[in-house]
């Protein structure tokens, strides 16, 4: 994607989500505040923080059910005894 496309489209989803503006910004401070905002030292540039930002407004906020709370990540099987 060139510059002038990623401008295009950048400036499509600010028109699309109103909220995409001040959480990338929200965002990028905080990344910032953890020395993780440049690029060249293994941190998220401006266009990689808005891309995960407007992924998260399109998949919106999920509210957990008791069930996944409660759901083990795995389960362990405790030995058995067996008997010969």
């Amino acid at each position: 994607m060139t510059g002038i496309t990623a401008i295009k489209v950048v400036t499509k989803y600010l028109e699309h989500f109103p909220a995409l503006g001040p959480l990338t910004l929200i965002v990028k401070s905080y990344l910032n505040q953890r020395g993780m905002n440049e690029v060249y030292k293994g941190g998220l540039g401006s266009y990689s923080i808005m891309c995960m930002v407007i992924s998260f407004l399109q998949v919106g906020i999920r509210c957990p059910t008791p069930k996944t709370i409660i759901k083990p990540l795995f389960t362990i099987d405790a030995p058995q005894n067996k008997t010969r």
